[in-house]
């Protein structure tokens, strides 16, 4: 028998979206967004990033992540939070010592579905 020793929730399932864009006068593709952001990260973590972002306006991307039993930050994944961390890191200028695009942080939010 399982017997479980942390807190279970009862309303389960939550998204995690993260709304950010690049700086500059460039339009540039989501894809060539991921890989200058992220660029020190797994191609794997690279290519799931790329398939939960679209382009929302010229250099605006919304990041969406989703989990089927909410319980900590965590549960959104490895993705989520690298790819929160690299855009905080680019946000804070960070990046100038090895390039790669500066972006803003827009929104975050936390949706109870």
């Amino acid at each position: 028998m399982k017997i479980r020793q942390s807190f279970v929730s009862n309303s389960s399932s939550a998204s995690f979206v993260i709304r950010w864009k690049v700086l500059g006068e460039e339009d540039i593709p989501v894809d060539e967004a991921i890989d200058s952001i992220m660029e020190y990260d797994s191609e794997k973590i690279i290519k799931e990033a790329k398939e939960v972002t679209k382009r929302i306006a010229r250099n605006l991307y919304e990041s969406c992540f989703w989990t089927s039993m909410m319980n900590c930050p965590g549960d959104f994944g490895d993705v989520a939070h690298d790819l929160l961390f690299s855009l905080f890191m680019r946000q804070n200028h960070y990046c100038e010592v090895g390039g790669g695009m500066s972006c803003e942080i827009l929104d975050t939010k936390i949706n109870e579905d």
